[in-house]
């Protein structure tokens, strides 16, 4: 389960790769790529589906939202706010990315997640950094977030990335979050970078995982920077 998890992140990193390629190229040059990657997006109010829907759930569970620019998850205690020339994928979007149903996001209650809820990804299309939320449901509830990321860096290794587990934590909208960082060759002379928080509750890990293209860079301080704990 987790090994098919990570696979799905690193297409999210692939993806990434392909804004990166493709930024400031001309629409005519690269026309089978560049019209399903750039989408047309407009900071507007939150559509319906992506309000806090009321529930009872006994975790308390509620997706995040957006509105314009501003993710806003009450579950997880946090605000992000997104630089306005970033890229906001709906659910329906994510979902094409992975090649399935959009019904695979289409969920308002834990119980109901067989594998992994990605419940937002954001992309800056000029340099292909992205920010994701997930959770992914563990195989065991009682598994530590040191052994989820043990295993993470196992697999990591089979695909070719170097994994490294940080020693420290660090503190998001109240939570105690692990940090694991990995590298990855893509190919074409391109390195991806990604850093996942990690934190375990509930039986799920929650995920906040910032990738990008930018070695010996600040990416990863900048997107903390503009993460807020809800009062």
């Amino acid at each position: 389960m987790l090994k098919r998890n990570l696979v799905m992140i690193a297409m999210l990193l692939v993806l990434g790769a392909v804004l990166a390629a493709c930024g400031g190229r001309d629409d005519e040059t690269y026309p089978a790529v560049v019209p399903l990657i750039y989408l047309d997006y407009e900071p507007t109010p939150a559509p319906s589906d992506y309000l806090p829907q009321d529930n009872n759930n006994e975790n308390n569970f509620s997706r995040g939202f957006w509105v314009g620019n501003t993710y806003t998850n009450e579950y997880l205690g946090f605000t992000f706010e997104a630089p306005a020339n970033w890229q906001v994928h709906t659910d329906a979007e994510i979902a094409q990315m992975l090649g399935m149903s959009s019904d695979f996001l289409n969920v308002d209650d834990l119980n109901d997640v067989d594998v992994m809820l990605i419940d937002m990804l954001v992309v800056c299309q000029e340099t292909g950094t992205n920010v994701q939320v997930a959770f992914e449901r563990l195989p065991e509830a009682d598994r530590t977030a040191i052994e989820y990321m043990e295993l993470a860096s196992e697999i990591l290794d089979t695909i070719g990335a170097i994994a490294t587990i940080a020693p420290d934590t660090t503190t998001i909208g109240g939570y105690e979050w692990h940090s694991l960082a990995t590298e990855m060759d893509m190919g074409f002379d391109m390195i991806a970078y990604d850093h996942q928080f990690v934190n375990i509750s509930d039986g799920f890990a929650r995920l906040i995982i910032i990738s990008h293209f930018q070695s010996n860079s600040t990416v990863v301080e900048d997107v903390l920077a503009k993460i807020s704990n809800l009062q």
